[in-house]
């Protein structure tokens, strides 16, 4: 792929977000390579559920972060490359990619996203044979819950509801191989980009896996059950089903994917991985205001779990550096201050471009939002966990 550009009056203007994006970039490509990595190892049996879930459950929540990056990274060289734009949007996975990454909002701003959850929901009772119950219905079930297992405890992380909510504007039934299709575009679109970046100059600390990697399975169960536990509608339970699959794929991804003890002590691991946490913070939270502004019915209930944990929404610590650092995916918006730079360093010009758009100075005030955000990420996910009402002990 090419990425010069013969239009110096865009690239001066634009050049603070090619950095970050070239940065970035080289942070995916050595992302995905650790994941592939996870995913040629044998999952074990599933000790509880009915199949092993973990390389499923973190592909998934991988790509949409793949697709925020590639989408946007497409949209910066428009105003700096169009040769190379164009050469990736007369891919025909680009029309995939577009619908995916509108649907990194878990909810319409402008309403009507009800109808998406109850044609998703009918969708599936119709496919497994499920609208008019037989003497088969017991044994059949139209959704898939998906678990963490410490030792002798499950705990919910999310359900397929949450791809079906990605792919449902793209009008096709994805089979295996669109999927592994579009992940092999995805893959390949952002190491080329990367080819291109010195990888030298940013000195980034390699990779690693923790002792123990997380042991996700899959549970087969039925959506009517799952509605009725929780004792609200069901577009909220829907929203907060897909939340919860994003904060918990976050969680997932900083502490049981990489070695977070090593890999985080880098400063530029810390600000890639704290970004890809504030897209799913800033989304999920934006998701719950709307909930609670607009599904009123549902409000009081949710204010009562809220009181419990003391998360108050209206005064979230992290809530506006997490905003501020999710607004970075949009690179020609990016700002730049040279004062923070002392030794112009190229890992120092990095972390200046996140303090600038964050308007913080230094690192440690960096890390301090950053643990803020992951613990009001947790907050929300026991919230959400406690809702559903389907964690549970195994005593053998």
């Amino acid at each position: 792929m090419c990425t010069e550009t013969n239009n110096k009056v865009n690239l001066g203007t634009y050049a603070p977000g090619f950095q970050l994006l070239q940065f970035e970039a080289l942070c995916h490509a050595e992302l995905i390579r650790h994941l592939v990595r996870l995913f040629s190892a044998n999952e074990s049996s599933p000790r509880y559920g009915c199949q092993p879930g973990r390389n499923t459950y973190v592909a998934l929540g991988y790509q949409l972060d793949a697709v925020v990056f590639l989408y946007e990274s497409i949209k910066h060289f428009w105003l700096i490359v169009p040769q190379d734009a164009l050469q990736l949007q007369a891919l025909p996975e680009y029309a995939d990619l577009k619908v995916v990454r509108n649907n990194v909002h878990t909810y319409f701003k402008k309403g009507g996203f009800s109808k998406k959850i109850s044609s998703i929901t009918k969708a599936n009772l119709v496919e497994y044979k499920m609208v008019e119950p037989d003497y088969l219905y017991p044994l059949r079930n139209d959704i898939s819950l998906v678990f963490e297992i410490n030792g002798k405890i499950r705990n919910l992380i999310g359900s397929d509801y949450f791809i079906q909510h990605c792919l449902f504007e793209s009008g096709k039934k994805w089979t295996g191989p669109d999927y592994r299709n579009f992940s092999e575009f995805l893959s390949t679109s952002i190491c080329s980009i990367a080819s291109t970046v010195d990888e030298t100059e940013y000195r980034l600390a390699p990779l690693e896996f923790p002792a123990c990697v997380p042991n996700i399975e899959l549970f087969d169960y039925k959506s009517t059950n799952l509605y009725a536990t929780t004792g609200l509608s069901h577009a909220t339970t829907f929203r907060l089903m897909l939340m919860l699959f994003q904060i918990s794929y976050g969680l997932i991804l900083i502490e049981g994917i990489i070695n977070s003890e090593s890999v985080l002590q880098d400063d530029l691991w810390c600000c890639f991985f704290t970004k890809l946490l504030a897209i799913k913070y800033d989304e999920s939270f934006d998701n719950l205001e709307s909930i609670l502004k607009f599904a009123k019915e549902d409000a009081e209930e949710l204010n009562k779990y809220l009181n419990e944990v003391g998360l108050k929404i209206t005064n979230l610590k992290a809530r506006e550096f997490a905003r501020k650092i999710r607004n970075t995916i949009h690179y020609q918006e990016i700002i730049f201050n040279s004062d923070l730079l002392i030794s112009k360093t190229t890992r120092e010009c990095v972390t200046a471009l996140y303090f600038s758009n964050t308007g913080l100075s230094n690192i440690s005030q960096f890390r301090d939002f950053s643990n803020i955000m992951v613990h009001e990420m947790k907050q929300l996910q026991a919230i959400i966990r406690k809702i559903m009402s389907v964690d549970k002990t195994y005593y053998s």
